[in-house]
């Protein structure tokens, strides 16, 4: 294993276990210094203990008052620095828009938005005086379309620390941080196994692009990847690690960008949101149900085309929204507690 990350000092917030633990054991092993984030204090404790003697427990609700300030000054008291903060620790729950409570809404802003920036800000100072940093933000792929079993809360936070990654990019470049996110999709972890049954998950993996779930280590070294020289040059950036697919024949393809082009054309002005009453029609034509990963990858484009290509992501956006019916709205998640 390259230890290339001796020296190095990492935050890893809601790191007792799944995409979290496996940042920090991975770190640990290519030379990193951790400061591992649990909510619980007997739990981060045992954590440290348990993944080896350079990790350091910083337990906290990374959303309380105070606790993000905290956590930056016991990791600068035991390594003296601060190189990488992963903002991984999340709130997800299923609650439909029925039931999905104001109180309920503000929780997730809190854990999946604020409290990101919370511990960004905290270390801004630690880093501005290196000269030095790296923001990784794990959002979702349900930031960038819509999530299948998460709530709205989930979806709209999600999207959320998206923008503040592209905003943080903007503003924190100038004083050598980079700020970047990842959009893991269905990953194979304890919470993935409880909450959804083994037929349930084959039929969601048959769809996929490479038909399987996403593993903890493949998520943990794209992480890598973003705290690395390696990506010294790339800030706001999203890393994409799946999205919803299926086999797509040419017609199919052609029909959605045909009805992308036609309705940009023939209702200019129309709010894209809009385009999900196509949704049935889309799938009494048998055409995919499913969304199409378009990536806008160069910022100079043609206005055109981007219009063309954004609106059909939002063609995608709807067939999500359509999927979610026909997997059922029974399905749900246990909370993911920013631990």
């Amino acid at each position: 294993m390259t230890r290339d990350f001796v020296g190095r000092v990492i935050i890893i917030t809601g790191a007792w276990r799944g995409i979290g633990r496996a940042a920090a054991e991975r770190f640990l092993e290519r030379g990193a210094s951790v400061a591992v984030n649990v909510r619980d204090r007997q739990r981060a404790d045992s954590l440290a203990t348990s993944i080896g003697e350079r990790a350091l427990a910083v337990p906290g609700d990374v959303a309380a008052a105070g606790v993000a300030e905290e956590i930056v000054r016991c990791t600068l008291e035991r390594f003296g620095r601060v190189d990488v903060v992963v903002n991984n620790a999340a709130f997800a729950r299923s609650t439909r828009f029925p039931d999905l409570t104001a109180e309920e809404w503000r929780e997730a802003l809190e854990v999946n938005i604020t409290a990101p920036f919370l511990l960004t800000k905290a270390v801004l100072p630690a880093m501005k005086l290196q000269r030095y940093g790296r923001i990784i933000n794990i959002s979702s792929s349900a930031g960038r379309t819509v999530s299948t079993l998460g709530g709205a809360h989930y979806t709209a936070s999600k999207a959320g620390l998206l923008g503040f990654t592209r905003a943080a990019a903007k503003e924190l470049g100038k004083f050598g941080i980079t700020a970047t996110a990842i959009c893991p999709g269905l990953i194979d972890t304890e919470l993935t196994r409880q909450n959804a049954s083994a037929e349930m998950l084959e039929r969601l993996v048959a769809s996929y692009p490479v038909p399987r779930l996403g593993t903890t280590l493949e998520v943990a070294d794209l992480i890598c990847f973003a705290a690395s020289e390696a990506a010294g040059y790339i800030t706001g950036a999203l890393f994409v690690g799946w999205f919803y697919s299926v086999p797509l024949h040419l017609g199919g393809l052609a029909t959605i960008a045909f009805a992308a082009v036609f309705l940009s054309f023939a209702v200019p002005g129309i709010p894209r949101g809009a385009f999900i009453m196509l949704t049935p029609l889309f799938l009494t034509l048998g055409l995919p149900a499913e969304g199409i990963g378009i990536l806008i990858a160069v910022d100079a484009i043609p206005d055109l085309f981007a219009t063309v290509l954004n609106s059909t992501g939002d063609l995608a956006a709807a067939a999500l929204v359509a999927r979610d019916k026909i997997v059922g709205d029974d399905e749900e998640i246990l909370d993911s507690e920013p631990e």
